[in-house]
């Protein structure tokens, strides 16, 4: 399993390795919200709505995220949680801290939120 984390990993530094480093902080953002707009993006990366535009649209053509009106959308959820994975842990709790986040999507939450919650659904409850 490792194994295929690690490579998935690997894939998504391939895919997104070509962008501006700026869109990496762009792209977290947008992975750690649960729905992700152009506008909570923006204020998560501290990016001027002119530069996020850029830069969500050269992910865009890259074929890593889709926009629909004023929605984000990763092509696929794999790449979400690989573009969460690759962030360094301080970037990482930079963003669950932010504060106006009104909900982080499920890779994001802590290992221990996610291991009581595979509990309970084992459970039953």
């Amino acid at each position: 399993m490792r194994y295929c984390l690690a490579h998935w990993a690997e894939l998504v530094r391939a895919r997104i390795s070509g962008l501006d480093p700026a869109a990496h902080d762009v792209l977290l953002a947008a992975a750690c919200l649960a729905t992700p707009t152009v506008e909570l993006v923006g204020e998560a990366a501290a990016t001027d709505h002119h530069r996020l535009i850029e830069l969500l649209d050269a992910a865009e053509r890259s074929g890593i995220v889709s926009i629909e009106g004023n929605r984000i959308r990763f092509t696929h959820p794999l790449l979400a949680g690989g573009v969460y994975t690759d962030a360094l842990p301080t970037q990482r709790r930079l963003m669950r801290c932010w504060q106006s986040v009104p909900a982080v999507a499920p890779w994001c939450w802590p290992p221990a939120v996610m291991w009581r919650l595979r509990c309970r659904a084992r459970n039953g409850h």
